[in-house]
């Protein structure tokens, strides 16, 4: 009798875990490498003669700068997760335990100086950056989960240099996915990068046999983070779902405030109506600068549009200004 299969067609094991668990990884702790499945189970790997090194092949990555934050020393003897943790670039992850902050960016903890490194003694962030990416070892199957931290930045991206200046013997650039990446430590937890050689035909086998794969399931995307989703209800919903606000009522015009004549204003400031001191010709209107005036009414801005042609309609005096003017000038206003 054959195998019964799930009437939904998806494997009940597929999404059946309780909570996040640790990909089959690569671990650099105490400066040895070595390779650690999801029980936690340590498979050290063996040394060159010139110490402890690793050949991978890197198969896929996240584009994006991950952090973590623990909230404290870490401790290797400890299985607990962070307590915050992002691998989206925006902010903190669903599956994180603590959220620290609404976004990465606003996050305290993502800021140099709010940690001193006991290593080096340098300023750095209490919330650590991570690149991580999806490789191959060398004569051991599997695929494995390695992660470059800040220390290691500047020696990755010397790499990536140096392989972008290459050639390969089809005239071709290399990628990631053509060589055997050599890595050894050159510091405590300082990592060096080379190119060891360009993969065979074995090794390129098995990187196509994983791409196949995940075209039905992308394993190694899962693995490096690509589908991390940030935590919306502390960013906020977007726009168009925030319910609508009502507009105010509208407010009644403030009374308008006695003003003192134009002649007594302009004796108390020494000058004419409009505060100014500068002598005119005799017979002649002096130049003066109207005073700031207030945002303009519908019915002002009615007259103020343009006209269908693109020419401006000449603004009226306000029944204010006509009084200031004919005070200041002693002109009668035409009709």
């Amino acid at each position: 009798m054959p195998l019964p299969v799930p009437p939904s067609g998806q494997r009940l094991i597929d999404g059946a875990a309780t909570g996040r668990q640790m990909p089959p990884q690569i671990s650099i702790a105490d400066n040895e490498f070595a390779l650690v499945d999801p029980s936690g189970e340590v498979t050290p790997l063996d040394h060159l003669p010139s110490g402890p090194a690793l050949d991978m092949i890197v198969i896929d990555r996240n584009p994006i700068t991950c952090k973590i934050y623990w909230g404290k020393d870490f401790n290797r003897s400890e299985i607990v997760p962070p307590l915050c943790w992002s691998d989206n670039g925006k902010a903190p992850s669903t599956g994180a335990q603590t959220p620290q902050s609404a976004t990465c960016d606003t996050c305290p903890h993502n800021v140099i100086g709010s940690s001193i490194s006991k290593i080096s003694g340098a300023r750095i962030k209490s919330c650590q950056d991570l690149k991580k990416f999806a490789v191959l070892v060398v004569d051991h199957p599997g695929v494995y989960l390695f992660q470059i931290k800040p220390g290691s930045f500047k020696a990755w991206n010397n790499y990536l240099s140096y392989l972008q200046m290459q050639k390969l013997p089809d005239g071709g650039k290399p990628d990631l996915c053509h060589v055997v990446t050599r890595v050894t430590f050159v510091g405590q937890g300082l990592m060096d990068f080379e190119a060891h050689q360009l993969i065979d035909d074995e090794m390129a086998n098995r990187v196509v046999e994983v791409w196949e794969k995940n075209k039905q399931s992308d394993l190694t995307g899962l693995m490096v983070g690509k589908f991390d989703q940030p935590i919306t209800a502390l960013i906020g919903a977007p726009a168009q779902q925030m319910p609508a606000q009502p507009l105010p009522a509208p407010q009644p015009a403030p009374a308008p405030q006695p003003q003192p004549a134009p002649q007594q204003q302009a004796k108390q400031n020494g000058g004419d109506a409009f505060g100014q001191t500068q002598k005119r010709s005799p017979g002649r209107p002096k130049k003066t600068t109207p005073a700031p005036q207030q945002a303009p009414t519908t019915q002002q801005a009615q007259q103020n549009a343009p006209s269908a042609f693109g020419m401006q309609a000449p603004a009226q005096p306000s029944a204010e200004m006509n009084s200031r003017l004919d005070a200041a000038f002693n002109l009668p206003l035409k009709k």
